[in-house]
């Protein structure tokens, strides 16, 4: 279900010829930052939101709900909290250049933040970049930072998704379990090894992005033509620049996979999903918040080991067209080959709804509420009725999607 809601990327991987910076001012900046020493490992909560893994912290003494995610090359703070958190510029002025999770070019001005506490943990002099979270998730979002890359890098984290909680170490940590070398590029992007039908490349670790599914670039999709597919057609994906224009992506289960440096293969199932918002090919943090967690920065090694709780199901029934809050009305967001598109032709992407099993759109506050209330309505397989502007009532059940 989850492909076809918005899959939030919030990635930013810095060009190495960033406008007119030298390659070694951009790195000396994204490598910033002076961690105090901690002499026992910090734990802090962690809260999972729409399959992103927020942790709080504070910057320049402002404490809000951060994003915890290793494919943004910097850190980053909400444009409407920038003036109380008080970013200082660079004693180099930098206007980098990248790609967000879209594939859009991306022109920001990095600053840097004197103080940022995480629990007990300080990082001093870490870059940050100001972005408009509200492109990004919709209004009212409860995190209004990025933790990056940049920071993350510099230390080691054992997350417990058991009890919702991460220990942060300068130490690395050890423990049993699958063992997956990754490595780090000079732009703080982490990459692993993975071979899809024997061909084999990198795949970017990216918990920015909170796709149930294996991202991978739609050029590949030659190379899988005659394997039944999931035909998507919507605005899928959000990251700095906003959300994706209007794209078709598809999505097959029939495929055999490695990961890693040797033959290792997951316990959990997931599927690949071809689109032009993603450059190469993709990990999520839902790929690994199946198992318990740990990464391993200081010695570049992941380590899965099984849970206890079981993550949190994203039903595999859904409704063939997926609603979504823009500018505060119901849209129809995306339509797939399900059959209840088949039943019902006439409901069209951007279809504006005018109610949902009776609730108008003022009954949810942002597009995540409205999210999950899709959600829960395929959990306990109850139908949607929904009413277009022009009167038009559609019935829409869970099913299965038609692979074809």
């Amino acid at each position: 279900m989850e492909k076809i809601f918005l899959l939030l990327s919030l990635i930013f991987t810095l060009n190495a010829k960033a406008q007119n910076n030298s390659d070694s001012a951009v790195i000396k900046l994204l490598h910033m930052g002076e961690i105090t020493d901690i002499k026992q490992p910090v734990t802090i909560p962690i809260e999972v939101w729409g399959d992103m893994i927020l942790i709080k912290a504070s910057v320049n003494g402002v404490e809000v709900f951060f994003v915890w995610d290793n494919g943004f090359a910097s850190s980053a703070i909400d444009q409407k909290i920038a003036s109380k958190v008080n970013l200082r510029p660079a004693a180099e002025k930098i206007d980098a250049g990248g790609v967000d999770g879209n594939n859009n070019n991306v022109n920001l001005d990095l600053k840097l933040a004197d103080n940022v506490f995480i629990g007990k943990l300080n990082v001093k002099g870490s870059a940050f970049t100001i972005i408009d979270f509200e492109k990004m998730i919709g209004p009212n979002a409860k995190p209004v930072g990025i933790i990056g890359s940049s920071i993350i890098c510099k230390l080691n984290w054992k997350f417990d998704f058991d009890k919702n909680l991460v220990t942060i170490s300068q130490k690395p940590f050890e423990n049993a379990g699958v063992h997956l070398p990754f490595e780090l590029d000079i732009y703080n992007s982490s990459g692993i090894v993975f071979g899809i039908n024997g061909q084999m490349g990198y795949a970017q670790i990216d918990f920015g992005s909170n796709n149930a599914d294996v991202s991978i670039t739609l050029n590949a999709l030659p190379f899988f033509a005659n394997i039944p597919k999931v035909v998507t057609v919507g605005s899928l994906t959000s990251s700095v620049t906003g959300k994706a224009i209007i794209d078709t992506s598809y999505t097959i289960k029939d495929f055999a996979y490695r990961i890693g440096d040797t033959a290792t293969y997951l316990s959990h199932q997931f599927k690949l999903n071809f689109s032009n918002s993603e450059g190469g090919l993709k990990l999520g943090n839902r790929f690994f918040r199946h198992y318990n967690c740990i990464i391993n920065n200081t010695t570049k090694l992941i380590i899965l080991s099984k849970r206890k709780t079981p993550i949190n199901t994203i039903p595999e029934k859904n409704f063939g067209a997926t609603l979504t809050l823009q500018q505060g009305k119901i849209i129809v967001n995306s339509i797939s080959t399900n059959p209840n598109i088949k039943r019902n032709p006439q409901l069209k992407l951007m279809d504006e709804i005018v109610n949902i099993n009776g609730k108008k759109s003022a009954a949810f506050k942002d597009y995540m509420q409205l999210r999950n209330y899709q959600m829960e309505l395929l959990k306990n397989d109850k139908q949607m009725i929904i009413k277009r502007a022009d009167g038009k009532v559609f019935i829409l059940k869970p099913e299965l999607d038609i692979y074809e």
